[in-house]
């Protein structure tokens, strides 16, 4: 897979990913499968405030932002608005063991581009990765 997300961006060696999750086990395991896929930078955070500190300060590379929906200080929900709302152009797939009283249908029409619910596998991941870039 090294390459991948290289060619898959028109050669661009920069891009990078933002990953949010409270659960550091889970934050972990999705930083290291996003690295076997190919992503050089990707950048972790443990709540959605810190997401979108990290976010904030280095829009312009990242291209795919995975976050949880249940997080501290700003859940997954609000911080894909947040970054929305900034006018941002970066794909986001969100993630939860729950998500049952999620509005997919308004996240849908607002840009969401991919959800994946816990517990997954590195393939099912890998593969809702691919789709959330499309």
């Amino acid at each position: 897979m090294k390459g991948y997300i290289q060619t898959f961006f028109g050669g661009r060696q920069d891009a990078s990913v933002l990953v949010a999750d409270d659960d550091p086990t889970c934050r972990n395991a999705m930083r290291r499968n996003l690295q076997r896929f190919g992503f050089a930078e990707i950048h972790t955070a443990a709540d959605g405030e810190e997401a979108f500190n990290i976010y904030s300060k280095r829009e312009e590379k990242i291209i795919l932002i995975v976050s949880d929906l249940n997080m501290p200080k700003m859940n997954g929900d609000e911080l894909f608005r947040q970054i929305r709302m900034s006018g941002s152009k970066a794909r986001t797939l969100l993630t939860s063991g729950n998500g049952n009283d999620v509005d997919f249908d308004r996240l849908n029409r607002e840009g969401l581009n991919g959800f994946i619910r816990k517990p997954f596998t590195i393939k099912q991941f890998l593969l809702a990765v691919t789709i959330a870039l499309m």
